[in-house]
């Protein structure tokens, strides 16, 4: 529960890519339950990857370093095309320290 709770704080609102687990576009959701929705979603899945983890820090950097705004170009364009949002969790992060240092 607690979970789903932190996916759905972390989602941008009126985002081009609503679902918190794929890809798919705004512009699809009237595909929703049909063959086409289930493959694209299988093929569009969002997947936790060292590329998406470098552009959220890039965009906190630009953030909280450099002093630019959450609508500026550089971070805007980074961000929306996947409809990311710089949050990071800090359990997640926790997780994966623990997990490289048991194995």
């Amino acid at each position: 529960m607690t979970q789903s709770r932190i996916l759905m704080s972390c989602l941008k609102y009126l985002a081009q890519c609503p679902c918190p687990r794929c890809l798919i576009l705004k512009s699809n959701i009237p595909r929703l339950g049909m063959k086409a929705d289930a493959s694209d979603r299988q093929r569009l899945a969002r997947i936790d990857s060292e590329q998406i983890h470098h552009k959220i820090n890039l965009a906190r950097h630009r953030l909280f370093v450099n002093g630019k705004g959450i609508k500026s170009v550089f971070v805007d364009g980074l961000l929306q095309p996947t409809s990311l949002v710089p949050t990071r969790v800090r359990i997640l992060i926790s997780f994966k320290r623990l997990f490289l240092i048991i194995f």
